[in-house]
């Protein structure tokens, strides 16, 4: 929620995404051998992380973190692979957006640019959405609410209130 609100104050956004995000990281030949998978008609390892991997998520989240750290909170926020760099007029946002896409260079990563847009003034990001300084729940989280069982006993009154107790802050 920390990420959300920081971007409240500004009014354009760029928001960046992977290529590939996990497969863009290495694996040692240690543990490439331990990705080792047989088929029909051959046998084989990977080279670069794989999606799936009980540690990718920590590794990938340490990637980000020092390709980012400078700059992380200040110019961009990202989860996981997904980031968005914002600024409060077109000036500060490219400055800022110069800045991500010098440390994305460094690192040698590379970005999906249909899935990248540039100087959104509303943006969907963790599932809400944000324009003109407002933070609103997204259409799915909202939807998720509205289609809920309606509660038959004090367990499912609980769930409903927990679900719901989360959106106070919108009413």
């Amino acid at each position: 929620m920390e990420q959300l609100e920081s971007l409240a104050d500004s009014r354009l956004f760029t928001q960046l995404d992977l290529a590939s995000g996990y497969l863009q990281i290495p694996l040692t030949e240690e543990a490439s051998k331990k990705t080792a998978f047989i088929t029909a008609d051959t046998t084989g390892e990977f080279n670069r992380m794989p999606f799936g991997l009980s540690g990718a998520v920590a590794e990938f989240t340490r990637l980000m973190q020092r390709v980012l750290s400078p700059i992380q909170g200040l110019h961009v926020r990202n989860y996981l692979d997904d980031m968005v760099v914002d600024g409060k007029n077109w000036t500060e946002m490219l400055t800022n957006l110069r800045a991500v896409l010098w440390k994305i260079r460094e690192a040698q990563l590379t970005l999906k640019p249909p899935k990248c847009s540039l100087g959104a003034k509303r943006i969907h990001f963790l599932g809400f959405v944000i324009e003109g300084g407002e933070i609103r729940p997204g259409t799915e989280k909202v939807r998720a609410i509205e289609k809920y069982p309606v509660p038959k006993d004090l367990h499912e009154v609980r769930r409903f209130l927990g679900l719901t107790g989360f959106f106070r802050r919108f009413v």
